[in-house]
């Protein structure tokens, strides 16, 4: 029995209703608020649609929509906000998945811009 559920035990009736609707209620605006709002930022090269460290929420922009289409690995580039720190230690890395990622991105874009 976990403390939550003693402390509704010992309530009244009414009031014990009230607590686990309450709780209901919590659980569903957390999982509302995880499944809405993932936010995630731009690791990869700079590019005439979208700037490096650009923040993003609940999905990939609109402007790189061709662009993830084509090279799919992009979306390797949206990482969440919480791994910046080591994506940006390790991008500097040559031969770490996230150096390879990064320069690859590069190539398509310069290739990209070569194209038009």
């Amino acid at each position: 029995m976990t403390t939550r559920t003693k402390k509704v035990e010992e309530k009244e009736p009414e009031e014990k209703e009230e607590v686990e609707n309450m709780a209901e209620i919590e659980e569903e605006n957390m999982e509302t608020v995880s499944n809405k709002e993932t936010v995630f930022i731009y690791v990869g090269p700079t590019t005439n649609s979208v700037a490096q460290f650009t923040v993003f929420k609940n999905g990939y922009p609109i402007q790189m929509k061709e662009d993830l289409e084509k090279y799919n690995a992009l979306k390797n580039l949206f990482i969440p906000t919480s791994q910046l720190q080591a994506f940006q230690k390790n991008v500097q890395v040559k031969g770490t998945v996230e150096n390879i990622r990064f320069e690859e991105a590069k190539k398509y874009f310069k290739k990209k811009a070569v194209n038009k």
